[in-house]
């Protein structure tokens, strides 16, 4: 019985981990519009480039993405927004 529940805690434990390293990972990678990505891809003369700064909010990887929002509404082609995580 003892051994049961120890093999039952030990892969409660695992999951536990592997649930919060994940959530840990997706909050902390790049977003796609990040100014490195922005950087390395358009070479873009005249265009308008709009940079967002914030914290987790604006870096669009836990809640909304507003970033993306307003990309989508002003998807003329003209203007770039990227997101840049301050905190």
């Amino acid at each position: 019985m003892l051994k049961r529940s120890l093999i039952i805690l030990i892969v409660m434990m695992v999951l536990l981990g592997g649930i919060l390293g994940y959530g840990f990972w997706s909050a902390t990678k790049l977003p796609v519009n990040s100014p490195e990505a922005f950087l390395k891809s358009h070479s873009k003369r005249g265009e308008q480039v709009v940079v967002c700064v914030g914290d987790s909010i604006t870096h669009g990887q836990v809640s909304h993405n507003y970033v993306d929002e307003l990309a989508e509404r002003y998807s003329s082609g003209k203007v770039t927004f990227i997101a840049k995580h301050w905190v």
